[in-house]
């Protein structure tokens, strides 16, 4: 399809940031996941959200969507349509981080407000069925003992069954899906909005770029990747007591993709660092 032609959904990470750029409409898809919550008014919203601190050297995370209220509970609101397999492990870096950020200079533990972290998927990463799954601290062989650590985790699976689910959590479901219910004032309000994202030339504009943006940074990681591997064999074949061009000529079998030179660089890095 052509990227003039393209249509952006409600999951594609810019409009998903845009659309959720409203307070109310930004209440009710907390409330719709969250529905057992009482949240009296959304105090603030921070689309693409960096979360880091001055010399922390270790990985930034930005957050798609930040959100606190006026009781100080914070949200992290997530749209994952990869399944990496890793969704247990994203969760919990993203829980470490948002603690991090909640937890203010001075303060001790006993002062971390109630976190919830949401991700919307595009697929059933339990292979369950359901529409909804949550997540909380429990003892292994007692569930009826939860200790409660002021968090939960939640996964919404657009691929799951409506059967028994409330309307609202529906409705966001049919919307991640692509399919609008007008009748309900919330979904009216995305619907409009993602048509006049699509219909406005400079934000198509930003989305292109920020897709091409993430394309090549993915594409980065998969040549560095491929690296990491050349180097680690390089390495055991020096060890081993191979010549250069026998490590040489392993790299090329390996990997024709890679570029002559770029396989001499890589044995030349490796036979110097033994130096």
């Amino acid at each position: 399809m052509n990227q003039k032609d393209k249509w952006y959904g409600f999951t594609e990470d810019k409009v998903f940031g845009w659309v959720m750029d409203n307070k109310d409409f930004c209440k009710y898809v907390i409330q719709a996941v969250l529905p057992d919550l009482k949240i009296a008014e959304v105090m603030s919203i921070d689309t693409q959200k960096e979360i880091n601190r001055p010399k922390d050297v270790s990985k930034d995370v930005r957050l798609d969507v930040l959100v606190k209220d006026t009781d100080g509970r914070l949200y992290d609101i997530e749209m994952q349509v990869a399944n990496n397999g890793n969704l247990g492990e994203r969760m919990r870096y993203y829980q470490s981080r948002l603690d991090s950020f909640a937890l203010e200079a001075g303060h001790s533990y006993n002062d971390l407000k109630e976190t919830y972290i949401i991700f919307l998927c595009d697929f059933d990463y339990f292979h369950k069925k359901r529409m909804r799954y949550s997540f909380h601290l429990y003892e292994d062989k007692n569930k009826s003992i939860k200790l409660f650590n002021n968090a939960t985790n939640v996964i919404i699976n657009a691929k799951g069954s409506a059967k028994g689910q409330r309307p609202d959590l529906i409705g966001l479901v049919n919307l991640m899906n692509g399919k609008f219910d007008e009748s309900n004032p919330h979904l009216a309000y995305a619907k409009q909005e993602i048509e006049e994202i699509n219909k406005d030339p400079q934000r198509r504009k930003t989305i292109m770029e920020y897709e091409t943006k993430l394309l090549e940074v993915q594409q980065e990681g998969e040549r560095k990747g491929e690296k990491n591997i050349l180097v680690r064999v390089a390495k055991r074949m020096m060890q081993k007591g191979n010549t250069k061009e026998e490590i040489l000529e392993e790299l090329s079998a390996l990997n024709p993709a890679v570029a002559l030179d770029e396989d001499r660089q890589i044995v030349d890095e490796v036979f110097a660092s033994k130096v």
